[in-house]
């Protein structure tokens, strides 16, 4: 079940009429990999192609590296954690997380309260990209640090609801109670992509510094070349 959820949800993903259907087949076989082991006629029945094509597909992702056969069940394959590093190295090296880092640390140490920069993940889930916490004399800093509800955290309520914004400007707060969290919306290109947040005990109080920060980060964002 989950398996064909997540095919419907890449196939909403990517809904501009490109004919790289090879490209984009290798790349869904992934992101369902992540999932969990399949085998050729499991991943076949999920990108809806001939059980031959998913066979190569497989076969050319275990020799880059990106799965490999199960013990004991060589018909089925799973993912290794070459995908993990590649994720690490993408939040090294992207502007979003480079541009956000500051910014979290400061909202950290304004509030004295844990901060957040969450963006979306699978399965309603939100993940958090970067997390900062300020203690006396030490500041702590850590990168895809934990995952939240999308349905119950303030952070998913925020990447779910992505109206349109007209600018930087736009601001969208959500609050939760248990646990305590306030976040507000992070705008790229019109877009929400992404939740700053905070959790913890006194975290409604710093919903200023939140708003604040989230427009001082999608500024940010927008003078980048």
């Amino acid at each position: 079940m989950l398996v064909h959820t997540l095919a419907s949800v890449a196939r909403a993903r990517y809904p501009e009429p490109v004919r790289a259907y090879a490209a984009m087949n290798t790349v869904r076989a992934l992101e369902l990999l992540a999932f969990g082991p399949l085998s050729a006629p499991e991943l076949a029945a999920s990108l809806q192609v001939g059980v031959n094509s998913a066979r190569r597909v497989l076969k050319r992702l275990a020799l880059e590296g990106f799965v490999i056969q199960e013990r004991g069940h060589r018909r089925r394959y799973h993912a290794t954690l070459r995908l993990a590093a590649l994720g690490r190295q993408m939040l090294d090296h992207s502007p979003m997380v480079q541009v956000a880092t500051p910014v979290v640390t400061q909202l950290a140490h304004d509030t004295s309260c844990a901060a957040h920069l969450w963006i979306p993940g699978y399965d309603e889930q939100v993940v958090c990209a970067v997390h900062a916490e300020a203690r006396p004399g030490c500041e702590t800093v850590s990168l895809l640090c934990g995952v939240a509800p999308g349905s119950s955290s303030a952070a998913g309520q925020v990447l779910r609801g992505r109206e349109e914004p007209r600018s930087f400007a736009y601001v969208q707060v959500h609050h939760t109670e248990e646990p305590a969290a306030v976040a507000a919306a992070v705008v790229e290109r019109r877009h929400v992509v992404a939740a700053l947040g905070l959790t913890g005990g006194g975290a409604h109080y710093g919903t200023p510094e939140v708003v604040t920060a989230a427009a001082r980060l999608s500024r940010d964002l927008a003078s980048q070349p």
